[in-house]
């Protein structure tokens, strides 16, 4: 309980991540970026560590869409967006944003993102 309660504190910050009066910036703790694609990726098993490894244009992908992020953002390719169920948004109380077209390092077109 003691090590689950330490990293709750590190990762929603001294205050669980809420505004609280007097303070102007409660945010003190780790901050994320997570990159969303879908699309199906190659697959090899590792003969050494007998785990698997991902490969491809799919997780280069997601790397280059979370290397554009920001601390505390989650993107969201085209594609995964439009892979999500039609209630997702309104089930989980998510609002999307578009970003529009953006470019990404070693993909020849810009490809649409969401927050």
């Amino acid at each position: 309980t003691r090590s689950v309660q330490t990293v709750t504190s590190v990762v929603m910050g001294p205050l669980g991540g809420r505004p609280s009066s007097g303070i102007s910036n409660p945010w003190h703790g780790l901050r994320v970026r997570i990159g969303v694609h879908f699309g199906l990726g190659d697959i090899r098993k590792d003969p050494v560590t007998l785990g698997f490894d991902y490969y491809g244009t799919v997780v280069n992908t997601a790397a280059r869409v979370e290397g554009v992020g920001h601390g505390g953002q989650t993107l969201v390719t085209e594609a995964a967006f439009n892979a999500l169920p039609s209630e997702f948004a309104r089930k989980c109380k998510a609002t999307f944003t578009s970003l529009g077209p953006q470019p990404l390092r070693g993909l020849d077109a810009p490809i649409r993102l969401y927050q």
